[in-house]
Order: structure tokens, then sequence, then C-alpha cells
């Protein structure tokens, strides 16, 4: 049983841990610098289903975006991780440092990047359910 997500995707080729996460430090107001340039301040975004992968040997590196190509990404995400990389290959993007990837947002801005990030697009991703939760789920 296949589970179908959509996410809208972003990605960094900056090779600086900290300046990739302080776009996503809270202000006094509840939104961060990410939410504020790309003007989804006032769309619901629910970071604790957002996906968030490091593609570097260390948080911050540059990294092979092909799963094979490269140990440190989790077989678990490929899901996501390899139709993003057939997407940043059509761009000719062949490493990047860090994914950022919202579940069920559609982002249609006129904003495609901030310097820091890149909008990608907007992806369906198809995700096999577990054996545990397709019986869970057929038990309903």
């Amino acid at each position: 049983m296949d589970n179908t997500e959509s996410y809208a995707i972003w990605y960094s080729t900056v090779a600086d841990y900290d300046k990739i996460m302080a776009q996503f430090v809270q202000d006094a107001k509840g939104s961060c610098s990410f939410e504020q340039d790309f003007d989804l301040v006032h769309k619901y975004m629910d970071y604790d289903h957002a996906v968030m992968i490091w593609y570097g040997q260390q948080h911050g590196e540059l990294g092979k975006v092909i799963r094979i190509l490269n140990p440190a990404l989790d077989e678990g995400f490929s899901f996501i991780i390899d139709p993003v990389a057939e997407l940043l290959e059509q761009q000719g993007v062949d490493q990047i440092s860090y994914l950022f990837a919202m579940p069920e947002v559609c982002y249609e801005g006129q904003i495609h990047s901030n310097g820091m990030l890149e909008f990608l697009g907007n992806v369906k991703c198809e995700q096999e359910t577990s054996e545990w939760m397709a019986e869970l789920l057929r038990d309903l």
C-alpha cells in the first residue's frame, strides 16, 4: 500500500550550517526569515511534519544529490530524496547542503530564492506504507 503526499521543496547550496539554521529561528512575532522572505508568514507551516535532510558528511557541507552516491543519505527517505534528485539534476544541480520539504503546502509565490534557500517546486512523493500500518488501516 502506498501513501502519496505533496511537499513544497526548498534546498540550499550554501555550505554554512549556522546560516541555514538562522533561516528558521523565530522572532518575537513568531515568524522566521524563511517565512518572511518567501511570503509565508500568514500560511500554516507544520514544522513538526517537515522533512529536513542534511546532505554533507557534516551538517552544512555539500553532498551529492543522488542517494546511492551519498552515504550521508538514509535510504528511509528515498521517497523524497529520489524525486528531488531527479528535479535537481534537470536543473544542473548535483550537490546541495540541505533539503527542506514542507508537507501539504503548495507554494505558488513569486519569490524563488532568498540567497540562502532556493525553491525547487511542489513535488508529489509516494512512500510505501509499512506492513504494521497497512494492517492497522485495514482494521479501521
